[in-house]
């Protein structure tokens, strides 16, 4: 192929991209998501960067479906939860498009492998989207159902084996809201319109309620704090084309809403898991003996030595 030719091709693509992008942001009736308001690393205030460090960062262990699968797309709000927690905790997702809590709950011995509760300062759990298709729907929907006294007993037992490991900063969420009318059309694109009018929904938000109930419910029972993002949700304007893309998955909207409401649920129940007071991931730069930094490679060898998940103090600069 000719130079220009090559050329020609690239341009040809970048300008696709430039006017998909443009058209995204002015040309679409689509509610974008608000930018995020500053977060601790985005003002580095002196309390964010203090002074104790550990060699080794801790993890947050994200554990659910394909809501948790995509919480890393672009606007995600595991990514969100990542930045929120910047060089302070490693946020891991450990989500399965298309899984209940009958097939996930064996998964779980792999998931938590070396898990404790020194190296892990959360896990959440979020199932029930998929538990929540309906016996009678269409096929693919009625090999995922689960009944809700097994869903709620299968929270159960993960809980247990999660506390079993040593981790008690625990957090369930509730399966979110369905929106019908764009469950209907995601499944009008998926068979066409003639075969979806003949075929009942997958999932209904009426049938999912019970779920969440049920989410909440083993919450209360078992002392772990729940986020009722299926409430909440709802109680956002125009939730159903606004937060979802298929009625299912959220949009980028619906991701900043699930961020935010799991920041709420730490901040009351876990007030100590914060991002100013956890130590950071090795001394902040400022913080090394300019003149002698063999200095302070010493004071971190020294800690090297009481283990990866010690909290060290960096001493003042002579």
């Amino acid at each position: 192929m000719a130079r220009w030719e090559r050329l020609l091709g690239v341009s040809v693509i970048l300008s696709c991209c430039f006017i998909g992008v443009y058209w995204s942001y002015f040309g679409s009736d689509t509610e974008m998501a608000p930018l995020p308001e500053p977060t601790q690393h985005d003002l580095l205030p002196a309390d964010y960067i203090n002074t104790d460090y550990v060699l080794q960062r801790p993890k947050f262990l994200l554990f659910g479906d394909s809501l948790t699968e995509r919480a890393f797309s672009v606007g995600g709000w595991a990514g969100a939860l990542a930045h929120y927690f910047y060089r302070k905790v490693d946020v891991i997702s450990r989500g399965f498009g298309g899984y209940n809590t009958r097939w996930a709950k064996h998964l779980m011995k792999d998931v938590f492998n070396g898990v404790d509760g020194t190296n892990t300062k959360l896990v959440t759990v979020f199932f029930g989207a998929n538990d929540a298709a309906r016996a009678n729907g269409p096929p693919h929907s009625a090999r995922q159902h689960v009944p809700i006294p097994e869903y709620a007993d299968n929270l159960k037992q993960m809980v247990a084996y999660i506390r079993g490991l040593g981790v008690q900063t625990i957090v369930l969420m509730t399966p979110p809201p369905v929106h019908d009318a764009g469950r209907k059309e995601w499944q009008v694109l998926r068979v066409g319109k003639e075969a979806s009018d003949a075929m009942p929904l997958d999932r209904t938000n009426e049938h999912t309620a019970g779920y969440a109930a049920a989410c909440l419910a083993v919450g209360k029972e078992l002392g772990v704090p729940c986020v009722d993002l299926y409430g909440r949700l709802q109680k956002e304007q125009e939730w159903g084309p606004s937060l979802f893309t298929d009625g299912l998955h959220f949009s980028p909207l619906g991701n900043a809403k699930v961020f935010e409401a799991l920041l709420d649920t730490l901040a009351s129940a876990y007030p100590d898991l914060k991002p100013e007071a956890l130590p950071l991931h090795f001394p902040w730069f400022d913080q090394w003996d300019f003149e002698q930094p063999e200095n302070t490679a010493a004071q971190i060898e020294a800690l090297r030595q009481k283990g990866p998940f010690a909290v060290g103090k960096m001493e003042p600069k002579a």
